[in-house]
């Protein structure tokens, strides 16, 4: 998660990076950025596909990969491009629905009944705990079997 002390229903991109810088004049413009996400509800929801995928032995791997990939570019559609909060069961399901992979009311459901929410929180701890991953974007890159792995921390030139 981004930052899972953004208040759980999200916060106006405004209001949060005047609490957590001073000021948003850093923030790059997308088309209709509104929103600062508490991403905690989109994460469980790409734990939900992959509950369903797992359920339909007619998509393979290359599928469901792809499914989880357009679901997460679905996510910052919604959020960078059409001013949508995803912080909230509702706001999140949208982006499900509108892929066609499950209905928005059975998602917001799985999220009501606390489902993907301890798997989330545990890769999240370890992610930044373990891993030492503390911004996103974050990337490895691994080179030939004798070469060590590269790691890109957050947004760099």
């Amino acid at each position: 998660m981004i930052d899972p002390r953004t208040d759980q229903a999200g916060e106006t991109k405004e209001a949060y990076c005047r609490r957590r810088w001073g000021g948003s004049g850093w923030a790059p413009q997308f088309s209709k950025w509104d929103w600062w996400p508490n991403t905690l509800n989109a994460h469980r929801l790409c734990k939900y596909l992959d509950e369903l995928d797992a359920r339909n032995s007619s998509l393979t791997e290359r599928d469901k990969d792809q499914r989880a990939l357009d679901l997460v570019k679905k996510f910052y559609e919604l959020t960078y491009e059409r001013g949508q909060n995803i912080s909230t069961p509702e706001g999140a399901a949208v982006a499900i629905e509108e892929l066609g992979y499950a209905k928005a009311a059975d998602a917001v459901r799985w999220l009501n009944e606390r489902g993907g929410f301890d798997q989330v929180v545990q890769e999240d701890s370890h992610a930044k705990r373990d891993m030492d991953i503390h911004g996103v974007p974050h990337f490895v890159i691994s080179g030939s079997a004798s070469s060590q792995p590269q790691e890109l921390h957050g947004a760099q030139k």
